[in-house]
């Protein structure tokens, strides 16, 4: 059973110019990256059905998504050093 998931509330920020903040919205991390809403909404359900990605993207309510900043860097260099592999199936 994974470990339960701690957050230090004083940690999240909605300002991406904030350096120790570690978990960010949607719009900190859609400024911070460079990307619209939409890329990011597709990007964070291919996160959610990664095994190795899947703990970076926290629903907290319906509404409100909390997503790991580092886990969401690491997931862009994956996604980029794989994009070419063809997925067997």
């Amino acid at each position: 059973m994974p470990k339960p998931v701690e957050i230090d509330l004083n940690k999240i920020g909605t300002n991406p110019e904030l350096t120790d903040v570690i978990y960010g919205n949607k719009e900190v991390i859609c400024k911070a990256f460079s990307m619209n809403k939409s890329t990011l909404t597709q990007w964070l359900a291919e996160m959610r059905s990664n095994p190795k990605f899947e703990s970076g993207v926290l629903n907290v309510t319906h509404k409100v998504v909390l997503i790991h900043i580092e886990t969401f860097e690491k997931f862009c260099v994956w996604k980029s050093q794989n994009r070419y592999k063809q997925t067997r199936g």
